[in-house]
């Protein structure tokens, strides 16, 4: 018998309860606690301290390992941002259990999501029923492995400027309101000061995944 553990592959992962690569979050409610367990969001409902669903993507190809979830960000009613080990920002709607947009932009782990400050305008449609923006924020934040920070239009699905100049890996990045009378003027801090910003391509796709539990 040579080598023929090679003809088995995994089939389950039993009693996960998060994996160390990203960071856990709590829903705005404070009902859920999400977490990531590899490839899956762990969504845990804090009263019953059960696991209430996974949320994943279908394997395109069982032959290949799937992204691993390094980032998750809490917004609005159920709403939860992740970040994936290929560079992936998803957006997914727990209630739904479905995967709304994804975002392509970085070309390794995504290891920190930030959301405009309260005071911003485009925050602060959040959750209201009637607002086109009801499900997504304005604008997103995004800092990866590859040293770069990305900001989103989510709206547009599409990248609003790319910031170049770290020499390793962007792990914190904020942004804020530089002036409260100015609702237009933004800045934005990340862990390097000699950021620069240039144009590049961006890529974004609306889906629809499904999740297992």
């Amino acid at each position: 018998m040579v080598k023929a553990y090679l003809g088995y592959g995994q089939g389950a992962v039993m009693g996960m309860i998060a994996t160390s690569r990203g960071n856990a979050v709590f829903s705005s409610c404070g009902t859920f606690a999400y977490a990531p367990a590899l490839e899956h969001i762990a969504v845990w409902h804090l009263r019953r301290a059960q696991l209430e669903c996974l949320l994943s993507e279908e394997p395109r190809d069982l032959s290949t390992a799937q992204p691993l979830v390094t980032a998750l960000l809490a917004f609005g009613p159920q709403r939860v941002a992740a970040g994936y080990s290929d560079g992936r920002v998803r957006i997914w709607d727990v209630d739904r259990r479905q995967c709304t947009l994804e975002l392509h932009g970085h070309r390794a782990p995504v290891l920190w999501l930030a959301l405009p400050p309260s005071g911003d305008p485009a925050f602060s449609s959040l959750g209201s029923p009637s607002s086109s923006a009801s499900s997504h924020p304005l604008h997103l934040l995004s800092a990866g492995q590859d040293g770069q920070v990305v900001l989103w239009d989510v709206l547009a699905e599409s990248g609003v400027c790319r910031l170049r100049g770290h020499t390793d890996s962007v792990n914190c990045a904020a942004l804020w309101l530089s002036d409260a009378s100015a609702s237009d003027s933004t800045t934005l801090s990340s862990s390097a000061s000699s950021s620069a910003s240039s144009s590049s391509s961006f890529s974004s796709s609306s889906s629809s995944s499904s999740s297992s539990s």
